[in-house]
């Protein structure tokens, strides 16, 4: 019993690295990402046909996405440098983008019983002009203002990514709303949404709590 329970256990562990994390790459190429698992790298053709997937290449289910407010980028001029974690120069080389008003990002048919971390990449190459506030469900956190260390030049350098934990959906919603500052640019190259915990990591941890209370029930008849 104690070597089933093991087995669920590191199950869960191996489904904590790709179940129900989505991988959203945004812009007007369809060039496939080569981090971090299966990506939803053509993000109109997903939206348009309702077929999202999660990082393991299993379908997600009932996980929509609607965006606003929006323009594509017209050519790539993304960087990004070394790979870093689960981004790589196929996902910052485009992007979604604003200069006048905000656009946003929601994410539809998520679980209210989970939290989710949500991280962003928002850059593009040189230039000045490119600072931007980024909100999630209108969190704020000290991430979210774009500086010279995050939207312009340098974020290429230090490879900065937009974090927020342990958010929750409302009505089954999440929000990513980028508002460019005045006479500036904002934009969304990518977004990664990780389910905490995950269902199957949870389904499996049940599991074997269930199997530790029957086998200590075994032991007491």
């Amino acid at each position: 019993m104690k070597n089933v329970m093991l087995s669920v256990l590191f199950m869960a562990v191996c489904l904590q690295t790709s179940a129900s994390v989505l991988l959203l790459d945004f812009g007007n190429s369809a060039s496939a990402p080569t981090l971090g698992g299966t990506w939803n790298s053509d993000i109109e053709a997903d939206v348009a046909t309702g077929g999202l997937s999660y990082a393991d290449g299993s379908v997600a289910t009932g996980i929509g996405l609607e965006l606003s407010g929006h323009t594509l980028s017209t050519t790539d001029q993304g960087d990004w440098g070394a790979d870093k974690d689960w981004v790589d120069a196929n996902v910052t080389s485009d992007y979604i983008w604003n200069n006048l008003t905000p656009f946003s990002i929601t994410l539809t048919g998520l679980n209210d019983a989970l939290t989710y971390d949500v991280s962003v990449v928002a850059a593009r190459r040189g230039g000045t002009n490119r600072v931007g506030t980024y909100t999630v469900q209108g969190a704020t956190t000290m991430d979210e203002v774009s500086s010279t260390d995050i939207n312009i030049a340098s974020s290429f350098t230090n490879r900065t990514l937009l974090n927020w934990s342990a958010v929750s959906p409302i009505s089954g919603e999440i929000v990513l709303t980028a508002t460019p500052f005045s006479g500036h640019t904002a934009f969304v190259n990518a977004l990664q949404v990780v389910a905490v915990p995950e269902p199957g990591t949870l389904m499996l941890v049940n599991i074997a709590g269930a199997l530790l209370i029957l086998s200590r029930l075994r032991r007491i008849i």
